[in-house]
């Protein structure tokens, strides 16, 4: 026989409870996802069961603390009792338990929830219920060993139903007689009614049932027997209570899709547009003498477009002092040469005017002037369109502030189509681009992209919740059971959330489930979407 305690799983979860002035303990259990409320009393003998201490040791600690005599033998059976609830790790090496005669033991009132008033003789195939009077029985009233019994220990009061025991505030004596030889308690039936045997027409007119006196018996100590009835009546609770809680829970799941790169845009799309034609003018008079400018050819900046008469003296003089620098600069005379390049300065820049130039590129949609026609400052000389494209986004501040001039963006204008532009001016809260590439076109609205995401499993986001660290995951279905699975939510878009981890695509994903869902708790996965 073992004389060392079992040790108790460490993994139960135990939260105080109060009921009608009667203190309990709630117990949850994280394998089988159920729970068993038990009296204060006997958490705390459970407890100490940790798999060093002796029984014997446990047994002097129960009777200091509780004011009544548990022996090792009782604790033992107590022990097994807890084994069968699952409440104990590993397996239990059990030993027989003793049964002593003696007087009855009396559980302190202060100490021990009660047990409703009743006097219980327990063969070994049924059970005789002996009526408070000690004088007059005549017959004794038998029932079969299935009959159900009312108890109060743990969540359960009568066998059958759910909720949590409640005792009087003053408890009531318990006077339990045993056996030298105690039989196995009897078994438990779910509510069916106890059979009765038939009775005499005599019986009918008494009105009442006549039994004999019970035989006397010697009287064992109560504990072991107290101690057994709470433990089947947690193992009531355990079968009736609990398993029905471990039936399979009832979700919806559907198959992750394969892993895709995902392109996340920029929250505002922009149409495409091209500038207005720009009209030059003229700064200077005179007459044309010559028009290089012709429509439908393309302009750059800087590009003469046309000449005026009068530019051929200045450019025979601009040639004429140019000769004479190279002179003194041969000579090295540097008063002289300080001279010279300041008269070619001042040439250049009256030959300038007489060349009309463009400060902007594009197309030339129309010359308005002609060789040997007379102009005044200010007059149209032609008109050009600027073939750039431009689309000018609203972003954030902080979105604006991230972009450069000169960067590469990629655009993605209608049916997919990808077109690409670089950054051409940064404001405080827009971008414009200037549009390469022939993809996209005036007109078109466009979605600046932001970035992209590579290995992105799209899922409902209902399908993320938290762990008990924070963290984000999900269940997956596996074998009948749910499995908790971490992963790694990139960014939630609408009604779905974007795991860039955790997930492979294939797996059967839970989509709707009770919020108490173990991590391997069976499921029935009902309509697959």
């Amino acid at each position: 026989m073992t004389t060392t305690t079992p040790r108790v799983r460490n993994d139960l979860k135990s939260t105080p409870a109060q009921d009608a002035g009667v203190n309990y303990v709630d117990i949850s259990d994280p394998r089988s996802g159920g729970s068993l409320r038990m009296y204060t009393f006997e958490w705390r003998i459970a407890e100490r069961m940790d798999g060093r201490t002796s029984y014997a040791d446990l047994a002097t600690w129960a009777r200091s603390e509780f004011e009544w005599q548990p022996s090792a033998e009782d604790l033992a059976s107590y022990a097994k009792k807890l084994h069968e609830l699952g409440f104990i790790d590993g397996d239990l090496e059990t030993a027989p338990i003793s049964t002593r005669s003696g007087s009855d033991t009396t559980l302190p009132d202060s100490k021990v929830p009660s047990i409703p008033e009743a006097t219980m003789e327990i063969e070994s195939d049924k059970i005789i219920e002996a009526s408070d009077e000690e004088d007059g029985i005549e017959e004794a009233d038998e029932r079969p060993a299935s009959v159900e019994i009312s108890f109060t220990p743990g969540s359960v009061e009568a066998l059958g139903r759910t909720e949590p025991a409640r005792v009087d505030s003053t408890p009531a004596p318990v006077s339990i007689h045993v056996e030298s030889e105690p039989a196995p308690l009897p078994p438990v039936t779910h509510g069916e009614p106890a059979p009765q045997h038939p009775t005499s027409p005599a019986e009918v007119e008494s009105g009442r049932r006549v039994s004999e006196p019970p035989a006397k018996r010697p009287r064992g100590k109560a504990l072991p027997l107290v101690l057994g009835l709470l433990a089947a009546g947690g193992a009531a609770a355990y079968f009736l209570v609990i398993a029905p809680m471990m039936q399979p829970m009832q979700v919806t799941a559907a198959a992750a899709p394969a892993p895709s790169t995902v392109t996340r845009f920029y929250e505002k799309a922009a149409k495409i547009t091209r500038s207005e034609p720009t009209t030059v003018k003229t700064e200077t008079g005179g007459t044309v003498l010559e028009v290089a400018a012709k429509a439908g050819e393309d302009a750059k900046p800087g590009m003469v477009l046309l000449t005026l008469n009068g530019i051929s003296p200045i450019e025979k003089q601009i040639h004429d002092v140019a000769d004479r620098l190279k002179f003194y600069e041969s000579k090295n005379d540097t008063v002289k040469i300080a001279e010279k390049k300041k008269i070619i300065e001042g040439l250049e820049a009256d030959a300038a005017k007489l060349k009309i130039t463009t400060n902007v590129g594009g197309t030339i949609a129309e010359v308005m002037t002609t060789p040997g026609a007379t102009i005044n400052p200010g007059d149209p000389i032609a008109k050009i369109v600027d073939a750039r494209r431009t689309v000018e986004f609203a972003l954030a501040p902080s979105e604006a502030a991230a972009m450069k001039v000169g960067q590469v963006v990629k655009l993605v204008g209608p049916g997919g189509a990808t077109g690409e532009g670089k950054v051409a001016q940064v404001g405080a809260a827009e971008v414009r681009v200037e549009v390469t590439g022939e993809a996209v076109k005036p007109g078109d609205e466009v979605q600046l992209v932001k970035g992209e995401m590579p290995h992105i499993v799209r899922i409902p986001a209902t399908s993320v919740i938290k762990s008990q660290g924070g963290a984000d995951q999900v269940f997956v279905a596996e074998n009948g059971e749910a499995h908790a699975r971490p992963v790694t939510v990139a960014e939630k878009e609408g009604k779905d959330a974007l795991v860039s981890s955790g997930l492979n695509g294939g797996e059967q994903v839970l989509i709707t489930f009770p919020g108490e869902l173990q991590d391997g708790q069976r499921i029935a996965v009902g309509a697959k979407q």
